[in-house]
């Protein structure tokens, strides 16, 4: 139901693609750029907006829906605890400097 939905799709783009997109930028700049001093805070601020964007379809499943993806929620699951963690590099960051 969620996958067929007209929810499925932002801008023409499947939500999925955008989703596997995220991840994998999120992943290179954890793998590439991590001896850069600033990596840190944009790996947090992407992964703010990956949580923003799993929420908002969050939202969308529960009550507009009103069905639940088991995917879905372990991608919002997965994003939350990569903001948590990233957030922790953030402030391991400063303090370190």
């Amino acid at each position: 139901m969620v996958n067929r939905s007209i929810y499925s799709e932002a801008a023409g783009v499947p939500v999925a693609l955008i989703g596997v997109l995220g991840y994998c930028g999120l992943l290179s700049l954890a793998i590439f750029y991590w001896r850069k001093e600033d990596a840190p805070v944009f790996l947090l601020m992407g992964s703010l907006a990956g949580l923003a964007f799993a929420l908002y379809l969050t939202y969308i499943e529960g009550f507009v829906l009103s069905v639940w993806c088991v995917l879905c929620l372990s991608s919002l699951g997965l994003i939350s605890a990569i903001t948590v963690l990233s957030g922790f590099l953030v402030m391991y960051s400063k303090a370190k400097r």
